[in-house]
């Protein structure tokens, strides 16, 4: 019973929190057409089948992506079950929610606090807009919030056990989101203070299953290593240069899309990520786990060639960063969180918080209402129709929905053996059940790209009217073929305005 009483402000929180969520998160929808949902899903597909898969499924043996958060789809039953997906998803959150929980109760704030902070962290655009889609966010972020709780229990009192099991997580979350080597550094230093024995079996603990996979599994395609060579191979000071301008507008943008649901940001933002980010630093130099973690993440966001994944990336150590304020002048005045002051700065900085997210809730629920007369009842499923203006977000979701719809009629024209020629082979492994290979790239030569194209074994071949970070170029390959296919199907935009389709399917001549 005192446990109960000790922890009654967690209990109070997370279940409103819990009840709201499953109510948002439920459902049959992908939540997205243009994330990696649809990877996860294939890979989860295949680890459940086992050694019966799917053809068309093997390619997700090779994905770049981590196993973990697939593996516990397919575990779970939920690789072939969109609303069980979304479910377990959840339950990560919320699981995530109490690691927060936790680490600040090892930092030194109280139990009130610590409740408060999940509230406010839980309205954030930026996590409850994540609850519509297939992502790895929620899995990473229970368990680094686990290793950082750990790591600080261990920082405060020292005990091999904490160590260890910090370990543990540490591997969980690199197996989860490969950023997760973020957390070795912090992970590193705590080996540091430990007995030589207990230190070895930490950083193996870690490193060793993550050094397994990596040696063990065979990447398909274009792996991070080769983004990077890509990216910084030519001039690589001029692109750093590049990078870096391109890094802080994206950063910016980051906090005022997860703080307020805008992509422009403003003083109000800034500000707030400024004192964040220094706090972090400051805690940083102080080698505290959390401000280590946090900077050697920045690291990773100032050298990662896609500054446009900023703002997703950055929610992940969103809750993190947001007491770091607080821990930074407690720590100056030598005083706990929850003395006095702090407690007085954290419930003021929370109300902040909560203001700024209240009008994106609001708007929210109101999109979630209006989606019934829409047109597309299952609009209030996708994140676009709560990212885009209200007179674009019905011709954004239908896009998706209509390229859905493209997709599944592409198993109507493509024979069972043969495969398909796509920028997202995940999206004809997952609708269309079709083996499926990426194009060339649009810099490959004339000459060469139709014989690159055949070179891949593949007859068939669907275009888009899409872009990707690798294939900036809409209805890529259709517009590089020529006269080398035949069009087997063709799907107009759904405003029926635009000149050009919205994807077509062609069968190389």
């Amino acid at each position: 019973m005192s446990l109960l009483r000790r922890h009654i402000w967690l209990i109070v929180a997370i279940a409103p929190i819990a009840m709201l969520y499953f109510c948002w998160t439920w459902s049959g929808e992908i939540g997205s057409l243009f994330n990696d949902g649809t990877s996860y899903l294939v890979m989860a597909q295949h680890y459940a089948s086992g050694h019966t898969a799917d053809p068309v499924t093997m390619a997700a043996a090779f994905s770049r992506f981590p196993p973990l958060y697939p593996l516990l789809l397919a575990w779970s039953g939920a690789a072939f079950d969109l609303h069980l997906a979304h479910a377990l998803t959840t339950a990560s959150l919320l699981l995530g929610l109490v690691a927060l929980y936790a680490w600040m109760g090892s930092t030194g704030f109280s139990a009130a606090q610590a409740a408060l902070f999940m509230l406010v962290f839980a309205a954030l655009p930026g996590s409850w807009l994540a609850g519509l889609l297939i992502q790895s966010e929620y899995l990473y972020l229970l368990w680094s919030l686990l290793a950082l709780a750990l790591l600080s229990a261990y920082h405060g009192e020292p005990g091999e056990e904490w160590l260890l099991v910090a370990a543990i997580a540490v591997a969980a979350a690199t197996l989860t989101r490969t950023i997760g080597i973020t957390l070795l550094p912090p992970l590193l230093l705590a080996a540091l203070r430990a007995r030589r024995r207990t230190a070895l079996l930490s950083m193996m603990a870690a490193l060793l299953p993550v050094l397994l996979w990596h040696t063990l599994h065979k990447t398909q395609g274009d792996g991070y290593g080769d983004y990077l060579a890509y990216s910084y191979g030519h001039h690589p000071w001029a692109f750093l240069q590049r990078q870096l301008h391109d890094v802080l507008f994206f950063l910016r943008q980051g906090f005022a899309q997860n703080l307020r649901q805008t992509i422009q940001a403003g003083l109000l933002t800034d500000s707030i990520g400024c004192l964040c980010l220094a706090a972090a630093a400051w805690r940083a130099a102080r080698l505290k786990p959390d401000g280590i973690y946090i900077a050697a993440y920045a690291a990773i966001l100032l050298l990662w060639p896609y500054p446009g994944e900023i703002p997703r990336l950055l929610w992940v150590v969103l809750p993190v960063l947001l007491v770091q304020p607080i821990l930074a002048v407690a720590e100056w005045r030598r005083e706990s969180p929850d003395a006095a002051l702090a407690r007085l700065l954290a419930a003021a900085w929370a109300a902040a918080l909560m203001c700024m997210a209240l009008p994106a809730i609001s708007d929210a629920a109101d999109r979630y209402s209006a989606a019934a007369d829409s047109g597309l009842p299952d609009a209030r499923d996708y994140e676009s129709w709560y990212t885009t203006a209200p007179a674009e977000s019905t011709l954004h979701v239908g896009t998706e929905l209509f390229l859905i719809e493209a997709l599944r009629h592409v198993s109507d024209a493509v024979p069972q053996e043969d495969c398909v020629i796509a920028v997202r082979p995940d999206w004809i492994n997952y609708y269309a059940r079709r083996r499926s290979n990426q194009p060339p790239r649009d810099t490959v030569p004339d000459p060469q790209f139709v014989g690159r194209l055949r070179a891949t074994g593949c007859r068939y071949l669907f275009a888009a009217l899409f872009v990707d970070v690798n294939f900036p170029i809409p209805m890529h390959p259709l517009q590089r073929s020529g006269s080398q296919f035949e069009v087997l199907q063709y799907m107009p935009t759904p405003d029926g305005v635009s000149s050009q389709p919205l994807s077509v399917l062609g069968r190389l001549r």
